[in-house]
């Protein structure tokens, strides 16, 4: 048997999965939904995302199922806007429904961002020297494609963040030469990386700006820094 087959009344089960997440009953989670939104306690995901998988034969019975995807897209750091949907779609409570519909057209925008390939327009005269990068590159779609992470420098007490990239491929330098694009990066608010030894390559690069702040993504040496100011320096 599988382990589905074990269970005699999935509806209360997914009830039950739910209200463990936040120890109140399903009623009362709804009346303190906006307290609960951020509130992520031990077994609370791997609870609702549990209660999310098994609740799909009668999500249309449920009434918290609406906030239940809310949640999940708040929560989750990748894919974000199917579960948006999906609460948007089945949310039978006004005021929860109107937070979604707004925290969805920021993720939305945000995704469209993020998943621009070089540089979004709403980065255009954002970063100081940026144009340097498409003089080394002889194209100017940004996304430093082969290129590789060199050097890293955060000073805390500075709030800065120095990587050096190496353009490692000669074909893509308009005079056939490697060069080390240096990145200067102040009043730095977070960095994101995981940097397995040799996963420090390129694949594709994403500038853009939101909140007065700059992101960066390197694709796929999994690096994202947010901060306020970027500057290219001199590159060698």
């Amino acid at each position: 048997m599988t382990p589905e087959e074990h269970i005699t009344d999935k509806r209360s089960f997914v009830v039950s999965l739910f209200e463990e997440a936040f120890g109140q009953t399903a009623d009362e989670v709804l009346k303190n939904w906006d307290e609960l939104t951020s509130v992520e306690m031990d077994g609370s995901k791997t609870n609702m995302q549990m209660a999310y998988r098994y609740a799909q034969e009668f999500k249309d019975e449920l009434d918290f199922y609406g906030f239940m995807c809310f949640w999940l897209a708040i929560h989750n750091r990748w894919c974000k806007l199917p579960y948006y949907e999906e609460a948007l779609k089945y949310c039978k409570q006004p005021d929860i429904k109107a937070c979604i519909e707004t925290n969805y057209n920021l993720a939305k925008s945000t995704s469209e961002k993020e998943s621009y390939d070089g540089l979004h327009p709403s980065a255009y005269g954002r970063i100081e020297g940026i144009e340097k990068i498409a003089g080394v590159y002889g194209r100017d779609d940004w996304t430093m494609h082969d290129a590789e992470v060199k050097s890293i420098v955060y000073d805390r007490d500075k709030m800065t963040l120095d990587i050096e990239v190496d353009t490692c491929i000669p074909q893509w330098a308009a005079d056939g030469e490697w060069h080390i694009i240096p990145f200067h990066f102040s009043d730095v608010l977070s960095v994101e990386a995981d940097l397995e030894m040799g996963n420090d390559y390129f694949w594709t690069t994403h500038f853009y700006a939101d909140d007065n702040f700059i992101y960066v993504v390197f694709d796929s040496a999994h690096m994202k820094i947010c901060a306020r100011q970027l500057t290219i320096g001199d590159i060698l």
